[in-house]
């Protein structure tokens, strides 16, 4: 079945290759058969003198008709080429989005440089704003710049800029941060203790005897 479908396909592609092909080559011996007849009866009108124009050096109607003819062809060759493009575009961005995307895997042990060192400090508005200035276009993850996600999530660049996979671990990173943040800084009571405790009766440091 699969064989199937890709003969098919590019049988298509072939006979869509080929169309195309032959469209710019009528486009190309129509253009030239229009501009021998516009350049040639040019010159002749150019030799005539005032506005009286001689039957006998005028095109004939035939001749009329088959550049009219030649007009039609060029614009369906042209309306053929724009439906190439498009079809052309449409097919490259299923083929993007049918791209398998790498599996996320990540340690809770381990620090993934996702955004590099903006991971581990506060972000400052300078820094906010240079990141925004290279953001992802609208609609892509700033992280992984995919377009497709259940779910938009907020980010360092401001909410909806990570898709679900990278907002949730964003998200995870943020609250690990601010957890080892805490860990960190001695609670109020162990200070006052701390600070109780070192001096003794005479104000020096020491236990109290």
């Amino acid at each position: 079945m699969e064989d199937g479908r890709h003969h098919h396909s590019e049988f298509n592609r072939v006979f869509e290759t080929g169309n195309y092909h032959d469209s710019l080559s009528r486009m190309a011996q129509a253009s030239r058969t229009m501009f021998t007849f516009a350049d040639a009866y040019s010159r002749i009108a150019q030799e005539q003198h005032g506005s009286h124009h001689i039957p006998e050096r005028l095109p004939t109607e035939q001749e009329v008709n088959d550049m009219i003819a030649n007009a039609e062809l060029i614009r369906n060759s042209l309306e053929f080429v724009r439906d190439v493009v498009q079809q052309s575009i449409r097919s490259e961005r299923v083929r993007e989005g049918n791209k398998p995307k790498a599996p996320m895997h990540y340690d809770d042990d381990e620090d993934v440089h996702m955004y590099g060192e903006g991971m581990k400090t506060q972000y400052t508005i300078t820094e906010v704003k240079k990141r925004r200035g290279r953001a992802a276009p609208p609609g892509r993850c700033h992280s992984c710049n995919r377009v497709d996600t259940p779910e938009w999530r907020r980010g360092p660049d401001g909410a909806r800029t990570l898709c679900n996979a990278c907002g949730l671990h964003y998200a995870k990173l943020e609250r690990k941060r601010q957890l080892e943040q805490r860990s960190i800084r001695p609670k109020p009571d162990e200070r006052s203790h701390e600070s109780s405790g070192s001096n003794g009766p005479d104000g020096k440091n020491g236990p109290y005897i």
